[in-house]
């Protein structure tokens, strides 16, 4: 496309606003669009009186640099970037909408490159077919409307640009407002339009509308119909990713308390632990004092039941005197430990 483009600036005499440069010098890229032209000249039976270049009319010398300029820029700057952003493997060019009299005999015209078809148009066919001679180029055209009176001319002109993207503004071929050229309708007689009328009303096209309408509005009705459903599909795909999200927080909130509990509990079987060991040493303890006293209340029952030591004689021999020290250390023992007749 941007190869396509660089000619037309090229051969339009107009300043190249794109990256790439083009591969024909100027003189090279008018000789291969006049042999073009000739050619297909002579594969329509017609004869060559010029060149391309020679039969532009008047004032296409200044037209056709702006036509340029307005065509490559909106496919340089909308149709290719596009198509290059989303991986296209080819453009298909927009075309030309026009109006006439005799249309069948007008399509001929466009395809032998005749005077009458603007210059614009043949230039950009011309210069396809020296770029790419072996491509196979062909002109394809169909009547869209067929008017049955003269009011209806602007009217159809007007949709046929607007349905086929015909309006240079939009990278068509069409700079001319639609239906300023009349193209010899303005000529037809009141039996010409008899004529029209007659071949509106029985052509087989008219019998086609209705079942054509009818498979369009099937067509269209499935379109919706899928995407409807592919609608209610991402509808479901994002619920379930919403409520996807709500459970994998709610995991990470029962994970986080779950932690928190066994933290808890863990905490709480230590304190547990300690306290049964405090309440084991208290209960070691309180049977301690418990076998304690039971010892005491023993000895100082039996201590009661013995009577004082008498004193010490004075002529007692040394060995009397160490055992009756003794025994007075072991009396004074009990006293210490409570006697139950009024010692401390």
């Amino acid at each position: 496309m941007e190869e396509l483009l660089c000619h037309i600036e090229l051969i339009a005499g107009i300043a190249s606003k794109g990256l790439a440069k083009p591969r024909l010098a100027l003189l090279d890229l008018q000789h291969r669009m006049n042999a073009a032209y000739a050619e297909s000249r002579q594969s329509a039976n017609v004869g060559t009186a010029g060149t391309f270049f020679e039969t532009w009319q008047d004032g296409d010398a200044e037209s056709v640099p702006v036509q340029a300029r307005i065509f490559v820029d909106f496919h340089r700057d909308v149709v290719l970037t596009v198509a290059t952003r989303d991986e296209f493997e080819y453009v298909q060019l927009r075309g030309n909408v026009g109006l006439s009299h005799q249309g069948y005999r007008r399509c001929q015209d466009h395809v032998r490159l005749e005077d009458s078809s603007p210059t614009f148009f043949r230039l950009v066919h011309l210069v396809m077919m020296a770029l790419w001679p072996d491509a196979g180029w062909h002109l394809s055209q169909v009547i869209l409307f067929t008017i049955t009176k003269v009011s209806q001319a602007e009217i159809g002109e007007t949709i046929g640009s607007l349905m086929c993207g015909g309006y240079g503004g939009v990278g068509g071929m069409n700079f001319a407002q639609p239906a300023i050229n009349l193209g010899g309708i303005d000529t037809m007689t009141y039996h010409d339009w008899s004529e029209a009328n007659g071949r509106a009303v029985t052509s087989e096209w008219l019998r086609r509308v209705q079942p054509n309408l009818e498979s369009e509005m099937q067509r269209r009705q499935s379109d919706i119909d899928e995407m409807s459903r592919q609608i209610r599909a991402f509808e479901r795909a994002e619920k379930l990713a919403e409520l996807g999200a709500v459970y994998s927080e709610h995991i990470e909130l029962l994970a986080e308390s779950d932690k928190e509990l066994r933290a808890a509990t863990a905490k709480l079987d230590v304190g547990l632990a300690e306290s049964q060991r405090t309440l084991e040493a208290a209960e070691r303890r309180a049977a301690q004092e418990k076998e304690a006293r039971e010892v005491i209340d023993r000895v100082n029952r039996w201590a009661a039941a013995m009577d004082p030591l008498p004193p010490v004689p004075e002529d007692a021999s040394p060995e009397v005197r160490a055992a009756m020290a003794a025994a007075l250390d072991f009396d004074s023992d009990f006293e210490k430990l409570g006697r139950p007749d009024g010692g401390s």
